[in-house]
């Protein structure tokens, strides 16, 4: 196909197949690394669903931390993350995502992360259509 020869993006489920992986495919590198090598002649472009959800927020009923989500979805082998107030309707009625966000999705660690590898997410080809 045409789209052989180029990244294309694909957004990741937070469904778990156990006989796969203990994690959902966002978190999963033999989802997202493993068994994509098999299918995809280059890596697709693995884009989170938002983190925020449910289902991504916790992992054998331990709560996740916000920080973890992305560090977990960027390791596994997500290039971008979405992580939305939409859960919280507190948040969004009080206006405080931006605080909610620069609490716990800009951290030290997510930074450090961004700047040791940044590098490697950004190395994308795109068709031009």
């Amino acid at each position: 196909s045409r789209f052989d020869k180029y990244n294309i993006p694909i957004m990741t489920s937070h469904l778990i197949y156990s006989n796969i992986d203990e994690f959902i495919i966002t978190y999963s590198e033999k989802w997202l690394k493993n068994l994509s090598a098999t299918i995809f002649k280059k890596p697709p472009i693995f884009i989170s669903d938002d983190l925020e959800m449910y289902s991504a927020t916790k992992h054998d009923s331990e709560i996740i931390s916000c920080e973890d989500r992305v560090l977990y979805a960027l390791k596994a082998g997500c290039r971008f993350v979405i992580a939305t107030t939409m859960q919280n309707r507190d948040i969004i009625k009080n206006k405080e995502s931006h605080k909610y966000f620069t609490q716990n999705y800009i951290t030290n660690n997510i930074i450090k992360y961004y700047e040791k590898n940044h590098g490697k997410m950004l190395d994308i080809d795109l068709p031009n259509i």
